[in-house]
């Protein structure tokens, strides 16, 4: 097939409007300026660059041929706007088999990320609330991002399956965790906080806009609090372990209908959540903190003593 899908053509016209917005961007910074040298410096045009260069990274893990995507940038950086109707230039063989197989490791990736915020997510939101947000976006961005790139590769059933159906992969990432003790669970958590997502972050914003994205995928990847919540499943059947204590509940008097831990004997307040896998929402609140910028864990020092839960801790297990 020489000619793009309709997902690909979405990505090459963003690529494409992009280019020519930059050129627009550049022409009139140059000319605001009167030095020609000054727009490469400019702020909004480097995160417009670096918003093309992401989208043709997303694009090109998403199967886009190369050459399509040096095709529609080049034609915006002339000023010339969008066509579907080109003469798409002939292009080098697409390894689907390669980019399925770069797909499965991210997503065991955002599995074993996922497993370590079922068995450890709740303690960890409770005594660490400002890692624990950081760790939230960072798995439902990875896992955002692992959604789009599958959308734009337009999975089969039967690849989607084999990505995500296979019970005994989510096993086994719960078994993986069931038996850590919980040192080594904090220190894992720790570990996923501090990843730099922001690469992936720009790539699911920019497929976003160009209509890329789990919500429209016919085969939809699955969220991160799905992800987490089936591997808890597994997990409650793994005596002895925290997590197997409490069973999973809906609190539909929150208006949430997100899982919540109920029953079970502890002396906490058996309906506190970990709330921290639910990204949207996470990244809403960093934001509007304005902890966007510099986004670092918050560790206590290795001297201090266990904390106890926070006598005031809302229902969502962050403090107030």
């Amino acid at each position: 097939m020489n000619k793009p899908s309709t997902l690909q053509k979405r990505v090459l016209r963003a690529i494409t409007e992009h280019a020519l917005e930059a050129r627009k961007l550049l022409a009139r910074i140059e000319s605001d300026n009167g030095h020609g040298s000054e727009g490469g410096r400019n702020p909004a045009y480097h995160r417009l660059v670096s918003k093309i260069r992401e989208l043709e990274a997303a694009a090109v893990a998403g199967g886009v041929p190369r050459e399509w995507i040096d095709q529609t940038r080049y034609r915006g950086e002339l000023g010339m706007t969008w066509r579907a109707d080109l003469h798409w230039r002939d292009h080098a063989p697409i390894d689907r088999p390669q980019l399925l197989t770069n797909l499965g490791n991210e997503v065991r990736q955002v599995r074993e990320i996922a497993a370590v915020a079922a068995a450890y997510g709740q303690r960890g939101a409770l005594a660490e609330a400002g890692t624990s947000q950081l760790f939230a976006r960072n798995l439902d961005t990875l896992a955002r991002r692992v959604a789009a790139i599958a959308h734009l590769l337009n999975l089969t059933t039967s690849e989607a399956e084999h990505l995500w159906g296979r019970e005994n992969d989510w096993a086994a990432a719960a078994h993986r965790v069931s038996g850590a003790s919980e040192a080594s669970l904090k220190d894992r958590w720790r570990t996923f906080a501090r990843l730099d997502t922001r690469t992936a972050a720009c790539q699911v914003a920019a497929l976003s806009d160009a209509g890329i994205g789990a919500g429209v995928a016919g085969n939809p990847a699955p969220s991160a609090p799905h992800i987490v919540q089936r591997i808890q499943r597994h997990l409650h059947d793994s005596p002895g372990h925290p997590a197997a204590g409490p069973a999973v509940a809906t609190d539909h008097s929150a208006g949430t209908g997100h899982p919540v831990p109920t029953g079970g004997g502890s002396s906490r307040d058996p309906r506190v959540r970990f709330e921290a896998v639910r990204g949207e929402q996470i990244a809403e609140s960093v934001d509007a903190a304005g902890l966007s910028r510099d986004l670092r864990p918050v560790f206590r020092s290795a001297t201090d003593t266990e904390p106890s839960p926070p006598g005031a801790v809302r229902v969502n297990g962050l403090e107030p």
